[in-house]
């Protein structure tokens, strides 16, 4: 069922506390980019810098950073994380978006292969899957090229299905 958004709503929205320190309301890291594809994760960007204190942000594709460096003088609210230093900022996340702008695939060839992945789709597989394994009490959204590739056994669904303290918040 569908429900729209009326002005009541608003009175249910989170407000931080006015003493709050930078990082008390949500951490969130960003994981994505590609050669290809700057645009999903640098609106992912945005948009999550509006709602939560910091957001950390890493890509396998070193250009993806250029970029990011640019959109932070008119963008104050996040950090751009080396790729090699990601899992200490998925560590200190409340939440971790995965996948927008990761590619499944580079060519057209290869989706028509059926489950084959060409070098980029295997590199964006190996990529979700060791971080959804290595922490999986996160809490996960799983976007675009990474659900794409990923083995659905690993998605984390019981956090949705089974009502426990830490999905409950």
């Amino acid at each position: 069922m569908v429900k729209t958004f009326d002005g009541n709503d608003l009175n249910r929205l989170y407000i931080p506390p006015s003493n709050s320190s930078k990082g008390q309301n949500g951490k969130v890291t960003i994981i994505g980019g590609s050669k290809l594809f700057h645009g999903a994760p640098l609106f992912s960007l945005i948009t999550a810098s509006r709602f939560v204190d910091m957001v950390f942000f890493g890509s396998p594709e070193p250009s993806v950073g250029a970029v990011a460096e640019k959109l932070k003088s008119c963008l104050f609210s996040f950090i751009w994380v080396p790729w090699e230093d990601t899992e200490e900022y998925i560590k200190k996340s409340d939440a971790v978006l995965i996948g927008p702008g990761l590619m499944r695939y580079r060519n057209d060839e290869s989706q028509t292969n059926g489950d084959q992945l060409d070098k980029e789709g295997t590199e964006t597989k190996k990529i979700t899957e060791k971080f959804l394994k290595k922490f999986p009490d996160k809490k996960w959204v799983i976007d675009a090229g990474s659900l794409q590739v990923l083995d659905p056994s690993l998605i984390p669904i019981w956090q949705f299905l089974l009502p426990t303290k830490r999905n409950m918040r």
